[in-house]
């Protein structure tokens, strides 16, 4: 039996194939209508909503963008965020902002950044 933490041998990761590929490339390959659109909220949402939207869409995270600043990433809700924050807590996923729990630090790459 192995541990959690071990490995049977060294994982490799191949560096070939991806080396043009842009995040514009991956997100035009999910998009609805393969027009590179991605799925978010604001802040000021209730979590109730983002739950939803991310259920409609099957989805496990939303972008959370600032009301009127579509452009600038404020962090992301996940269904992690929903079930720490909200369910263990006890809160109330209607009366409770998405900016209230959802996670700040994201790392955000432009669409041409390739690898």
């Amino acid at each position: 039996m192995f541990s959690r933490y071990e490995s049977v041998s060294s994982a490799r990761i191949e560096e070939h194939g991806f080396e043009s590929t842009t995040i514009s490339d991956i997100l035009k390959g999910k998009g609805k209508s393969n027009d590179g659109s991605w799925l978010w909220c604001t802040t000021d949402d209730s979590v109730n909503d983002a739950v939803k939207s991310m259920t409609q869409h099957n989805v496990g995270a939303l972008v959370v963008v600032k009301p009127g600043e579509q452009n600038a990433v404020a962090g992301i809700i996940t269904e992690r965020d929903y079930l720490r924050k909200i369910i263990v807590q006890g809160r109330s996923s209607k009366s409770t902002k998405v900016g209230d729990i959802m996670t700040e630090e994201v790392l955000v790459r432009v669409q041409n950044t390739k690898n």
